[in-house]
């Protein structure tokens, strides 16, 4: 055969064969359609460059799956559909083939890996305002406190552990009480000064830690000189969160309560009676209810709420009372459903008298456990009408929780704040920081050498030492989770707590950060 013919042959050949890259291009193309008909109907969309292709396809989508009906089973830490002898997939929402699209594109549209911003270049490894103080460690068992809780009335601190299952109350010389009390069922999370009474104090179980769909949870009132307790709600979903008001103005303290749940939860109201006993109402039937603030947010005399989401629909909602004591429901910030949502606070942070809010993003002890560069801190400023723009933004690994207060009194809000989910392979894990506020939404990050001491799942602020200046409190977990990529040793020669003592009013401090 001549070559020319050969080359020609060849040619037709090519016109006539499927081409692997077209198949897959169009292939890619259905996928991202499907994920806009199928999953971004449920929540926020969520780009695939925001994670790397293995935890889309090892993680994240053999997760999402089921929601839509594709039955998945674990094989060499891959996945494989459960179908009927004829591939259609049971209870479905859409074909086996159909959902192989989805995977295409998440695969395709992924990097191979993430991108981290760098720390900022203004980052100081130290900490001049506040002292480090450590009651001694527990010798005999490895700290695994829960809560930590500052009461500013008295100017001593309540924690409890996951191991004892008790509270205990300290001094400023870390005097330790433990409370004569029979035991809250499960982990304590949350303290409340209920002004009922001065002695009165409120605090949250959520059950158990672990992420299950169990109905365990209470909020209980503890006279804590007494021992007195009385229940003000029980069967809750792992409740993270309660807080008081009068929410439908009868001369009553009612409680919104978050049940943070798993596959099952929601955002209650317990309204008191004139018994004393308390009426549930559902105000919002999902999971992922993480933290709520209240206040009259739009000036008609009648206590509102802004509640921030986890799990799937992830955002901030407001909930603004209509004056019958319900309450009508607002969408004002919606995020990914994979950005961990963690805390929410409401502070004016430009004194237009606007609520502005403070977010973290950190959550990560799910399907996608590697480091993401969008968790840290936001800051959204109130344009009007509820109206919110993202203002700033400090990266932060595995962000938990962040309190804004005038901690050094210049004038404008200060931010602390601890992540669990830091990154513990690193020799400069910054698992806490404090950003000083020196301009109009402009921060110098403090990061003290202080991971050494412990691993922070909870946080505190306020007037511990009765010296009238803002001090902080974090609440020591050095425990294992399930994670290949990080873990962290569970020694018992760390603290239960630290505290960072406001040395605004206090002494020279005798145990400053060092450089080490």
């Amino acid at each position: 055969m001549r070559l020319h013919s050969l080359l020609f042959l060849l040619f037709l050949l090519s016109c006539t064969q499927p081409d692997p890259s077209a198949n897959e291009s169009q292939s890619v193309r259905d996928g991202r359609r499907l994920a806009n008909q199928h999953c971004w109907t449920c929540h926020t969309p969520a780009s695939p460059s925001t994670l790397d292709k293995e935890t889309w396809t090892n993680g994240v989508l053999p997760a999402m799956a089921p929601k839509l009906g594709i039955q998945v089973m674990w094989d060499d830490n891959y996945y494989k559909p459960d179908a009927r002898p004829d591939n259609t997939p049971r209870d479905s929402v859409l074909s086996l083939q159909e959902w192989r699209k989805i995977v295409a594109y998440f695969r395709a549209q992924a990097p191979d890996s993430v991108t981290l911003p760098p720390p900022p270049a203004t980052l100081r490894r130290s900490l001049p305002l506040f002292s480090i103080r450590t009651p001694p460690p527990n010798r005999r068992r490895s700290p695994s406190t829960a809560m930590v809780a500052i009461d500013t009335a008295r100017h001593r601190l309540y924690t409890s552990t996951v191991s004892a299952g008790r509270l205990a109350r300290w001094s400023p010389s870390f005097e330790r009480t433990p409370l004569e009390l029979p035991p809250l069922k499960g982990v304590e999370t949350q303290f409340v000064r209920d002004s009922t009474g001065a002695r009165q104090v409120v605090f949250t179980g959520i059950g158990t830690m672990r992420a299950v769909n169990s109905a365990r949870g209470r909020v209980e009132r503890l006279n804590v000189e007494t021992g007195r307790h009385h229940t003000i709600a029980d069967q809750l979903p792992r409740p993270v969160c309660a807080r008081p008001g009068d929410f439908n103005q009868d001369g009553r303290r009612d409680w919104l309560v978050c049940g943070f749940g798993h596959d099952r939860g929601g955002l209650y109201l317990f309204e008191q009676q004139p018994d004393g006993t308390y009426r549930k109402r559902v105000l919002r039937s999902v999971p992922g209810a993480v933290d709520a603030q209240i206040g009259d947010f739009n000036d008609d005399g009648w206590t509102d709420a802004m509640v921030l989401f986890g799990h799937s629909k992830e955002g901030v909602w407001l909930f603004l009372n209509d004056g019958t004591g319900h309450f009508v429901q607002k969408s004002v910030v919606r995020f990914p459903p994979h950005y961990g949502s963690s805390s929410l606070q409401v502070v004016d942070f430009n004194g237009d008298e606007r609520p502005d809010l403070l977010y973290t993003s950190g959550d990560n002890a799910d399907y996608s456990t590697i480091l993401k560069p969008f968790h840290g801190a936001y800051i959204y400023i109130n344009t009007g009408d509820f109206q919110y723009e993202k203002r700033f933004f400090y990266h932060f690994n595995g962000a938990t929780e962040a309190v804004a207060r005038d901690f050094d009194e210049d004038g404008d809000l200060d931010i602390g704040m601890i992540g669990f989910f830091a990154d513990l392979r690193s020799d400069a894990a910054q698992d806490f920081v404090y950003l000083e506020q020196d301009g109009p939404l402009e921060f110098t990050p403090h990061a003290p050498p202080i991971a050494h001491k412990g691993r922070w799942i909870s946080m505190d602020a306020g007037d511990y030492d009765g010296d009238n200046d803002v001090d902080l409190v974090l609440g020591n977990f050095p425990r294992r989770y399930s994670s290949s990529r990080r873990t962290t040793d569970s020694t018992s020669s760390r603290p239960p707590f630290l505290i960072l003592e406001n040395q605004l009013r206090a002494p020279t401090p005798t145990d400053a950060p060092s450089a080490e």
